[in-house]
């Protein structure tokens, strides 16, 4: 089995902080961003809502309730918008429902998928909910 790499550029140490971590599966398409560069991999705990399977069902029932509940700006989209939010086409531009800070507010406090999921991967990337010996390739100054 081939290892997918998945890329993140910070300017400074303070912004490797950051609880959600945005990466690209092309390491040119986000170092714009810094001159850090972070390498991560998928791990068993990370989540291909790129393929379905319950697991990503789930967050689509997650994503819908929410939307029901407390997400106003999310209330009249399509399931294919909800779709596209939960796994963003083009994650440089926007991460879709992975930047509504609500959202991720909801799945904390009402789920317990950032306990089962230290992360995501997309269509043309991964968003990762911490750092971990096993997601971290490396992490160098450029």
């Amino acid at each position: 089995m081939n290892t997918k790499y998945y890329y993140n550029y910070r300017r400074n140490e303070e912004e490797l902080n950051e609880e959600i971590i945005f990466c690209s599966n092309n390491s040119e398409d986000s170092d714009h961003y810094g001159n850090i560069q972070r390498i991560f991999k998928a791990t068993q705990k990370t989540l291909d809502v790129t393929e379905e399977s319950e697991y990503a069902k789930d967050l689509f029932d997650h994503f819908s309730v929410f939307m029901a509940e407390e997400g106003e700006e999310f209330a009249s989209l399509s399931n294919e918008e909800i779709e596209k939010n939960i796994n963003p086409v083009n994650i440089v531009e926007s991460a879709g429902a992975w930047d509504n800070i609500e959202f991720i507010n909801y799945l904390y406090g009402n789920t317990t998928f950032f306990n089962r999921y230290d992360g995501i991967i997309t269509t043309d990337g991964a968003i990762f909910f911490e750092v971990t010996k096993d997601n971290l390739v490396s992490c160098k100054n450029l």
